[in-house]
């Protein structure tokens, strides 16, 4: 039988035009330029896919068992033109052309779906991430943070808080401290509250001031229980009365009030909460009515620890205020409860701009609770979600 062979560059031509046409079947891309491709016609043995030349040699040698140069012969002998290749050797070629490509199928698909799982995988987490971010609203609200939430204390429950709190931008820090806040759960459903702050106005340039603040008083109600499917729904009206001085800055010299609506949702060791109102001022000269909105997400992890972010907004409040540009911050805080339940707490968080006028935020406070609570008074006043419910009395306080 006489010796047929061809060409390596031969082989390669024919090789190529094989996987051409494997790959115009499944979408491969070529090495021309998209405007250069036609979806048929006689020169789609001549398109040139972009394959790898050392992934081609991988291929020959497979199944040869005889190295390649440039020139050497492939078929069983000496022939240089292809119509001299036996037809078993031809058979071979081709279906070691088809096996590739059915490989490279293979590991395009495998490619996809790796992809697609990373790909979901990070955008799961930027939800994530962005849902820890989130949350919202007014000075003295939900401390440690600058929102609060729609649930009062239990009915003929008590809580009592002593802070210092700081909000300021490059023209102006205000602070809040020594101050105290009291609360009282005066009917199912209802709380009173009220704040009596030491205040200080530190501005960049100009003379600071050190007194009594306005004095806060306030009423939480929840209109609209939590169950499994549906929220808690509240608000929380705050009287700001004009106890500081106006002309030293430590107050605005008229009553103003801060009008949100507060929503709340738990999901086991989980709470979110937020919402937003507006914060009214009547005409007071140097101040302005502005907005308040926002969202937060907090987790207890163990006994004693919980830990929260927010997103905060506020509307420019007036060139009165350290905050005359709007702001939006992201704060971090928690409480970190010394006995293992709620009856005796540490409160912190610390806030700065994420978009906006310049601003920092600061919370640190001391936190306690007692009351009692009946079996009928359970029934009235349910569910109790956040991180404040169900308290029992401080050892701190000596109450029994």
């Amino acid at each position: 039988m006489p010796r047929v062979g061809i060409s390596y560059e031969l082989f390669e031509h024919t090789l190529l035009n094989v996987l051409a046409v494997n790959s115009a079947a499944t979408s491969y891309s070529f090495s021309q330029p998209p405007g250069e491709i036609t979806d048929s016609g006689p020169d789609i043995c001549n398109r040139r896919p972009a394959l790898d030349p050392d992934g081609i040699q991988r291929l020959i040698r497979a199944f040869l068992p005889f190295p390649l140069g440039a020139h050497q012969p492939i078929g069983p002998v000496g022939a240089h033109r292809w119509g001299d290749v036996p037809m078993r050797d031809r058979v071979k070629i081709f279906r070691a052309a088809d096996e590739n490509s059915k490989q490279q199928r293979s590991y395009n698909r495998a490619f996809s779906h790796r992809a697609l799982a990373h790909t979901t995988a990070i955008l799961a987490y930027v939800r994530t991430l962005w849902a820890l971010i989130l949350v919202s609203t007014a000075a003295f609200a939900g401390p440690p943070f600058q929102t609060d939430d729609p649930e009062p204390i239990d009915f003929r429950n008590y809580e009592f808080y002593t802070f210092a709190s700081s909000d300021g931008t490059n023209l102006e820090t205000d602070t809040a401290g020594p101050a105290l806040e009291f609360n009282w759960g005066a009917l199912p459903n209802v709380h009173l509250h009220i704040i009596a702050p030491a205040a200080a106005i530190l501005p960049s340039n100009g003379p600071r001031a050190f007194g009594i603040g306005d004095i806060e008083l306030g009423i939480k109600y929840r209109f609209v229980q939590e169950t499994k499917h549906r929220p808690m729904i509240g608000t929380f009206t705050m009287f700001e009365m004009p106890s500081g001085d106006a002309s030293r800055g430590l107050g605005v010299g008229k009553v103003w009030y801060k009008l949100p609506i507060w929503v709340q949702k738990s999901f086991g060791p989980w709470t979110t909460y937020g919402g937003g109102g507006e914060t009214v001022f009547n005409g007071v000269p140097g101040y302005r009515n502005f907005p308040f909105a926002g969202w937060l997400v907090q987790r207890d992890l163990g006994k004693k620890l919980t830990l929260g972010t927010e997103i905060f907004y506020h509307g420019p409040e007036g060139s009165a205020t350290p905050q005359t540009r709007p702001a939006t911050l992201v704060d971090i805080g928690g409480y970190y409860k010394f006995h293992g339940d709620e009856s005796y707490q540490l409160l912190f968080c610390y806030g700065h701009t994420a978009v906006g006028q310049l601003e920092n935020y600061a919370y640190l406070g001391l936190y306690w609770t007692w009351g009692k609570k009946d079996d009928k008074d359970k029934d009235i006043d349910k569910p109790a979600t956040t991180a404040f419910d169900r308290f029992s009395p401080p050892s701190v306080l000596g109450r029994t």
